[in-house]
């Protein structure tokens, strides 16, 4: 299956590394991506016009999942080897090809597959320096990018500018798919990093990798080819209800949180352990999100135990976030990471979400979804006794939030 644009995104463009690394960058999947796919770079020089470089990256036989980071750098003892310093997949790169691979903060580097733009960065904005600067000596189409920035305004893949005019730039924000494109949510500096570990501030490569795939972005939506990153997912895209039947996406909700100054409790994020309901990997939802368990509709909050399930600690919360729900044609049960959630019910109103007009502009008029016959919980003291004793949740627990069913997974 061929990448699309918003596939992936560059989370990293290092120019000044201390040891045997000239130069690097790295970028994640925002979704599977299968074995044998082969991504090409380009680094079409913006300073000089002096042509294009280029190399491939052939991804491994164990593929790359979503929010899998891959990281590349160029090694400075024999110029023009591409080392692969971190890749899950276990992939590999081909020699560079053209005038020489040498990325300064000026320079652009452009990904693509089948000469159509991926992704692109660049940080500097010095010089006129722009992410296709010279693009004309690449052969690269934007033809695809074009039509996915129309449709997906604030999904940029295209990271420009972002470190000022600076050597080294580290995305910090928690939704790459929203974010990667503003410069604000990236940290940089003109000191040498260390090429195997990078420190920007508190930005290293393990704080991008907890922090990219948590609230919404990299939650895994069961679709007919395989999981999806929820914030991936496109009008009119085929997903699958928890009983494997297919339905489609009508709208992709999204909320910016801010946390700053506290965040109302029915929008507290939740942790569900991986394990806890049948879910394979870690999942956070705001609290009222309806989780189905043993047939009933049960807000997240209601099903805290302090343990395998419990709020995410005010610290470990970001300043700004952003929750993602999915409507579909009728109030459904969908697979997110495994555990069986429910989609939006109009309970609470779309004008709440960001894309509000969106939905709009898409069906001219609001629409009622009847609820699931399924009956709902949504405070601690309603749950059956057999589900409080095998999720261990104490009889005189308190909910920190009992009301309001506006769902929405992050």
């Amino acid at each position: 299956m061929a990448i699309s644009v918003g596939d992936i995104y560059f989370t990293a463009n290092l120019t000044d590394l201390s040891g045997d690394g000239a130069e690097s960058f790295s970028f994640v999947a925002t979704t599977a991506i299968a074995a044998g796919e082969v991504i090409t770079f380009h680094g079409p020089e913006s300073a000089f016009t002096v042509g294009n470089s280029s190399f491939t990256f052939t991804v491994g036989a164990a593929g790359l999942s979503a929010f899998d980071r891959v990281t590349i750098v160029e090694s400075s003892l024999v110029p023009n080897t591409i080392i692969l310093a971190s890749d899950p997949s276990g992939g590999s790169t081909s020699a560079v090809s053209g005038n020489g691979w040498s990325i300064t903060d000026n320079d652009n580097i452009i990904a693509a597959q089948g000469g159509q733009v991926l992704a692109a960065i660049v940080n500097s904005s010095s010089s006129g320096s722009a992410w296709n600067n010279n693009l004309d000596v690449t052969g690269l189409s934007t033809t695809q990018l074009d039509s996915f920035l129309i449709a997906n305004p604030t999904l940029s893949p295209i990271a420009e500018h972002v470190g000022g005019l600076t050597d080294n730039a580290m995305f910090s924000g928690t939704d790459i798919t929203t974010q990667g494109s503003n410069p604000a949510f990236w940290v940089t500096t003109d000191d040498a990093v260390d090429h195997t570990s990078p420190t920007i501030g508190t930005t290293t490569y393990t704080t991008q990798d907890a922090n990219i795939n948590c609230f919404a972005a990299g939650t895994l939506i069961a679709t007919p080819t395989g999981e999806r990153a929820i914030e991936t997912l496109r009008n009119g895209d085929r997903i699958l209800t928890a009983d494997g039947q297919e339905t489609r996406v009508l709208w992709l909700a999204q909320q910016t949180i801010d946390a700053r100054h506290g965040i109302a409790a029915r929008r507290a994020p939740v942790r569900i352990a991986a394990g806890a309901l049948g879910n394979h990997t870690d999942l956070i939802v705001t609290a009222d999100h309806g989780m189905i368990v043993d047939g009933l509709v049960i807000n997240a909050s209601a099903l805290v135990n302090g343990g395998t399930i419990d709020w995410v600690a005010d610290a470990d919360i970001p300043a700004g976030f952003t929750v993602y729900h999915i409507e579909t044609a009728a109030h459904d049960v969908i697979l997110a990471n495994g555990a069986a959630a429910e989609t939006f019910m109009d309970a609470v109103g779309r004008a709440c979400f960001d894309n509000h007009q969106d939905y709009l502009d898409l069906y001219g008029c609001e629409r009622i979804i009847p609820e699931m016959t399924r009956p709902r919980i949504s405070s601690r003291r309603l749950l059956p006794a057999a589900i409080r004793a095998r999720l261990g949740i104490a009889e005189d627990s308190t909910d920190k939030c009992s009301g309001g069913d506006l769902a929405q997974s992050a």
